[in-house]
């Protein structure tokens, strides 16, 4: 029996063709970082746990930074850290493609950090269970913009995505080290 010229034939073909989108689309995400940064640590480094929706047992550490905006909060990973202007303090308002695009930063023990109040580090339990962390009462977030340490592309988005500074103020005055600022404000 020939398949050829059939519509067993061609749909045969579309399942094969969905899979090997799906294959390479899920085999093709990769992340790139720069062991370079336009920000420079105001205090001695610390070695810093992973710090952003992981599953490492180890507590997340932040750290202030100096960069173009002022003294910055960022990751072990050096990426600036934000707030959500329609989050609460035990609240995230930022779930589905918002945490796409703003990478809660998430936590598996109690969160440290240099150079900024400690008494200002807590976390809050997100919607999935997760322990996100918060900083002068404000959930902390990454941006999936900022394609290196430093960067702060996220800087005022949408009038509802600033800066993070060491006791969880809120640089809505800083200007943004970019222009880029298209998407993403939600």
């Amino acid at each position: 029996m020939s398949l050829t010229g059939t519509p067993l034939r061609a749909a045969l073909l579309v399942i094969v063709a969905a899979i090997t989108c799906v294959a390479i689309a899920c085999g093709s995400s990769s992340t790139t970082t720069s062991s370079t940064s336009k920000a420079t640590t105001t205090e001695p480094s610390t070695s810093m746990a992973t710090g952003s929706s992981t599953t490492d047992a180890t507590p997340v550490a932040l750290k202030v930074v100096k960069d173009a905006l002022g003294l910055v909060v960022v990751d072990d990973q050096g990426r600036v850290l934000y707030s959500y202007a329609k989050d609460t303090a035990s609240t995230s308002a930022c779930t589905g493609g918002c945490a796409t695009t703003w990478p809660p930063l998430t936590t598996s023990g109690t969160p440290t950090g240099s150079g900024l109040g400690a008494t200002a580090l807590a976390t809050i339990t997100r919607a999935d269970g997760t322990e996100q962390v918060t900083l002068g009462g404000h959930p902390l977030y990454t941006f999936s913009g900022d394609s290196k340490p430093g960067d702060t592309n996220g800087q005022g988005t949408g009038g509802v995505w600033y800066v993070v500074g060491p006791v969880g103020n809120v640089m809505k005055n800083a200007l943004a080290t970019t222009t880029s600022q298209a998407g993403g404000g939600y």
